[in-house]
């Protein structure tokens, strides 16, 4: 429930869809070694910064 809900506080404020937003959370936690579900706390909580997660974006 804590991932789809990040997933749609991403796909809200970025204007992107929900696998997206999906994608976006994975690299992230991925990139920085973090747990997803901490990553999606943080979105969810506004503690991380959307440009930290719009960065690797192509």
């Amino acid at each position: 429930m804590l991932i789809e809900q990040a997933k749609g506080v991403l796909a809200e404020r970025l204007q992107i869809g929900m696998g997206e937003a999906f994608g976006l959370l994975r690299v992230h936690a991925r990139s920085n070694r973090l747990h997803l579900s901490r990553v999606a706390e943080d979105v969810i909580d506004g503690a991380i910064d959307m440009t930290a997660l719009t960065a690797r974006k192509s």
